[in-house]
């Protein structure tokens, strides 16, 4: 026999061993068998655009890519796992939006990959290292296609989507199998990030389905269709849709030669010797490609000259300046450390240092943190008003990183001089930890521990009310479960009446699922004094966490009997005033109400007349999205204020999130307009100040004067015109995150929402004709931006809304207190627009062109005057006849 016919028996005999020994799992239906090569059609489609949009116009068509080519799936080696060479020919890129525009994808090299496969399953897949990110996912993308089951059930598997769980089943006795994701985790995280807050979050719903068709020993066709559909929480107008689709049609199949290898790791090494690179192991997840900056990319300079005017303290709380902020946020975040100090340090943008602060403390980088600690002296008072503002801003951080932590623990354990800033330092050290333990993996961090510990140490070696009331603000901000039972105790025992509301009010970001039955009896020991007298503003900070949870019919009982204290007829009316509000939107609460006054010796005039000037009314702004406003005057026993403010809650079936709270607190001033004053008040020294709220935050409280000389003082300086009180900016959104679709592109999301706040002030006093007009103006706007895009360094498609709006809203207050107090408050804002801009687009390297559509829609808001409670309506009619 001749040696060419002895090669040829040798090779037929090889590959019939091959085969033969290739599937120990000989009822698996699909098999690969050395020395054919499969070669399959393979096309698939990415589109972008708002969900539900009509098509009918070119600017509400879908925008995106379709990618085709030829595959040839080829076995090249089998002993029990098959190793199975993918190869992609001819690779063209068509556009979606213009069909007739297409081009051959020369970024995607002729190179194949190798992977593992086994019964249905794939294994590792190896490239070469000479091969694109963008490549290695396109076929990894093609690859996923051979991943299957054929037993009905629910199984995990790893893919290009992530770590999933995948349904499975079989029909037409098995000739079709089905495979639904029903969710996966990404395996790739490092860089995203979201806001703990899940009302100013994003939602994320997908659908993956593929259908396998078989015949004979091979896959026919496959088909998949995957939905991502993005929608942000608070107003889902605002979302966009991934449409993803991918076919695998079998076109034929040809002979061709497989590899003598006596192990697995033999043919890697033989393949690295024929292709003379090496080949890369990995799994079939995909890689985010590093790609030059996509969004917000024009450098600073360029963008601190163009919105210089933007910045200045006048634009704060309008849109103009809301967009420059947000902007710049996203440009410094691709700066370095080297970069954001040169910027601090140029003279040339000294009148920006305060806007150039918000901006770099709303990054939220290691490079912006690094640099501001650098640029800020917390040691000297003369730049007082730049560390204040970047306490300010960090306190409102979406997503801090550690360091930002750290650097602010450091900053507590420092003596620093001025109280004020003390204060400061500890309540944004507070809030920050408070948002860090809420990211999800960061709730048991040992710097949380580490926070925890300097507070409570600090709050045992305080000696007076302020001191205390600091760390107690402060463990308010942070919300510490464990903290609870220590402001509880602090509540019950502390003689000074402020540290006992204050440590009530620590509660308020702690689980509400932490106030147990025995909790909740020690709240109620507070409320109705069970143990001990409290001040009536302790009492309400008590009930108002009692009335948080659904109410037993003993407990409504028990506060309507609460009610009828004859010697504090205005806190009667104030605890009926929260209870009868709570009941207009709780019909349980509305029926347990009704039989309790069943009861003729409550429901009678004594208990249920008016008998003071206190309130509490709720009502709302908006509808959708809900936001409603709490407002609420609490008197002391003379009628003079004690406690008023307003509550701004924006609401959703999942969270109850405090947007803003602006209160002003009063004690001692019954002396001061020549009432009567109870003995245990004699000593107290005439006080007034206001509190602030920010998404939860509480800021340092602003005291506007303490004793009769600065009583004085501020009366005679008082503002007749508007003042800025406070101006700040903070990012009400903020999620970055990329989702790896079916085919192996990566959708990149970028959601970032910009508040920019002002509120002003002007008040007028006379003393002679004992009456005051006052007025609060807050001045708001919001930028918000949603962007979804797929890119690479050769294409790019994706979709961007915007969102904006600008208004204010004046909060008046007339007070006579000539002969009985009458006071007149009336809350209203001005007609305003609510804009939103569609942008969608697609480029791709080698069109001639950029294909650009856009659409705009507004809708108008007319002026409105919010309704308050009717009494409040008597005197104003009263007042202003």
């Amino acid at each position: 026999m001749s040696t060419t016919k002895c090669a040829l028996l040798l090779r037929i005999i090889t590959t019939v061993f091959l085969i033969v020994h290739s599937h120990p799992l000989a009822s698996f239906p699909v098999r690969f068998q050395p020395g054919r090569t499969l070669r399959y059609i393979y096309n698939t489609e990415i589109t972008l655009n708002e969900p539900g949009s009509s098509q009918k116009t070119p600017a509400k068509k879908d925008v995106g890519f379709r990618f085709s080519a030829e595959v040839e799936v080829t076995p090249v080696w089998s002993n029990n796992i098959n190793l199975l060479k993918l190869l992609v020919v001819g690779p063209r890129i068509h556009s979606v939006s213009r069909p007739d525009l297409s081009r051959e994808l020369k970024t995607l090299p002729r190179l194949p990959v190798y992977f593992q496969w086994e019964a249905g399953q794939v294994g590792q897949v190896f490239a070469g290292d000479d091969d694109t990110v963008l490549a290695i996912n396109i076929k990894k993308g093609i690859i996923s296609l051979f991943q299957m089951r054929t037993e009905d059930g629910i199984h995990s598997e790893i893919d290009t989507s992530g770590d999933c769980q995948v349904i499975y089943k079989k029909l037409h006795d098995g000739a079709v199998i089905t495979k639904s994701k029903t969710s996966c985790n990404s395996m790739d995280t490092v860089g995203q990030y979201s806001q703990v807050n899940e009302l100013l979050g994003v939602n994320l719903t997908s659908s993956v389905d593929i259908q396998f068709t078989l015949s004979e020993d091979v896959i026919k066709s496959v088909v998949a269709n995957e939905r991502q559909r993005i929608q942000l929480n608070l107003d889902e107008l605002l979302a966009s849709i991934i449409t993803v689709k991918q076919t695998l049609e079998l076109k034929e199949t040809v002979s061709s030669d497989p590899i003598y290898a006596d192990s697995f790791d033999d043919v890697i090494k033989k393949l690295d010797t024929e292709r003379g690179n090496r080949l890369l192991k990995g799994s079939l997840g995909t890689f985010f490609e590093p790609k030059e900056c996509t969004v917000g990319c024009t450098p600073v300079a360029d963008l601190l000259v163009k919105y210089r005017i933007q910045l200045y303290p006048q634009n704060t709380g309008k849109t103009a300046g809301a967009k420059a902020f947000r902007d710049l946020v996203r440009a410094m975040r691709h700066l370095s450390k080297d970069a954001i100090a040169n910027i601090l340090n140029d003279k040339q943008y000294n009148d920006l240092t305060l806007p150039l602060i918000d901006i770099l403390s709303m990054a939220q980088t290691p490079s912006s943190q690094a640099a501001l600690m650098e640029f800020l002296n917390f040691d000297e008072s003369y730049n007082i008003e730049n560390v204040e503002r970047y306490l300010l801003a960090t306190a409102l951080s979406t997503h801090p990183p550690e360091q930002v932590l750290r650097d602010l623990l450091g900053l507590f354990r420092r003596s620093v001089q001025n109280e004020k800033l003390r204060q400061s330092i500890a309540q944004a050290l507070g809030a920050v930890t408070n948002t860090f333990f809420r990211t999800k993996g960061q709730e048991d961090h040992k710097i949380v521990a580490e926070v925890q510990a300097a507070f409570l140490k600090q709050l045992d070696e305080c000696d007076d009310s302020s001191c205390l009331l600091t760390v107690i603000h402060s463990l308010g901000n942070a919300g510490l479960p464990e903290t609870l039972e220590v402001l509880l105790k602090r509540a019950e025992l502390s003689k000074d009446s402020t540290v006992s509301e204050a440590a009530l009010r620590a509660l308020r970001r702690i689980d509400r699922k932490l106030i147990t039955t025995v909790i909740r009896d020690r709240l109620k020991a507070i409320f109705h004094q069970k143990r001990r007298g409290y001040d009536t503003p302790v009492r309400s900070q008590a009930l108002s966490i009692i009335l948080d949870r659904d109410l037993t019919l003993d407990e409504v009982r028990d506060i309507i009997v609460e009610s009828r204290d004859p010697w504090n007829t205005d806190y009667d009316m104030f605890i009926q005033s929260r209870l009868f509000d709570l009941m207009r939107h709780n019909e349980k609460l509305r029926e347990m109400v009704k039989k309790v006054l069943s009861d003729p010796d409550l429901a009678n005039y004594d208990v249920l007349a008016p008998k003071g000037k206190s309130l509490a009314f709720t009502s709302n702004f908006s509808d959708d999205p809900a936001v409603a406003y709490v407002m609420y005057v609490e008197n002391g026993r003379s009628g003079v204020l004690k406690r008023s403010g307003m509550d701004i809650d924006v609401l959703s079936s999942v969270q109850k999130l405090p947007l803003y709270r602006f209160g002003m607190f009063a004690a001692g001033l019954e002396g001061l307009i020549g009432d009567e004053v109870d003995e245990e008040d004699a000593e107290t020294v005439a006080t007034a100040g206001m509190s602030l709220d920010m998404v939860g935050v509480s800021l340092r409280p602003i005291t506007f004067f303490k004793g009769k000389g600065e009583l004085m003082s501020a009366v005679w300086n008082a503002p007749s015109e508007l003042m800025s009180v406070l101006q700040t900016n903070f990012l009400l959104q903020d999620h970055s995150e990329r989702i790896h679709l079916q085919n192996g592109l990566i959708a990149e999301l970028d959601v970032l929402g910009l508040a920019s706040l002002d509120m002003s002030a002007k008040l007028s006093v006379s003393l002679w004709n004992k009456n005051s007009l006052s007025l609060v103006r807050n001045r708001g706007a919001v930028f918000l931006t949603s962007a979804l895009s797929v890119s690479s360094s050769s294409f790019r498609t994706g979709i961007e809304s915007t969102t904006n709006l600008e208004s204010f809203l004046n909060f008046q207050t007339d007070v006579d207190f000539y002969d009985e107090l009458k006071m007149c408050q009336q809350m209203n804002r001005p007609d305003f627009y609510l804009r939103r801009n569609v942008t969608k687009f697609e480029t791709a390297r080698g069109f001639p062109r950029t294909f650009v559509s856009k659409i705009s829609r507004q809708k108008h808001f007319n002026a409105e005057s919010f309704p308050l409670p009717d009494r409040n309506s008597e005197n104003c009619r009263i007042l202003k006849p």
